[in-house]
């Protein structure tokens, strides 16, 4: 279990661009972690299980993330708290992943649809002025 524990932590400084505040972050939440994977197998194997689950969210706000927008950096102090929250109150019980999983979805959401709206609206930009240059053409 502790080497999975440490295979998941690796795989994820390799993989992906992290900043010094992100691997700090990461470095934190290796002790509740092993002690998760020390009774509860599961969490290598169920996509589900609350502690992947804030895993991923956790690499998802923190990967690539350089906190030059509010939006970023709000993003980096949400997962901050989150993994702080964990390693202060993880005592045996899933349910302080879930939480805070849900405290830090909840912001992933709001970003992703941010994202979003910001990728149709260059869309719509982009066809407007081909609609205008193929206009103009004719």
């Amino acid at each position: 279990a502790i080497d999975l524990v440490a295979l998941l932590f690796d795989s994820v400084f390799r993989s992906q661009q992290l900043q010094d505040r992100a691997r700090r972050l990461y470095a934190r939440l290796v002790l509740p972690y092993v002690k998760v994977a020390l009774t509860d197998q599961q969490m290598f194997v169920e996509p589900e299980h609350p502690a992947r689950r804030l895993f991923d969210a956790i690499t998802e706000a923190v990967a690539g993330n350089r906190g030059e927008t509010p939006q970023e950096r709000e993003l980096l102090e949400r997962a901050t708290a989150a993994s702080q929250r964990v390693v202060a109150e993880y005592n045996e019980d899933l349910a302080i992943f879930e939480t805070a999983h849900a405290e830090l979805d909840s912001l992933l959401r709001q970003q992703r649809r941010r994202v979003e709206l910001q990728a149709e609206r260059a869309a719509k930009a982009t066809y407007g002025r081909e609609r205008l240059g193929a206009a103009r053409a004719r």
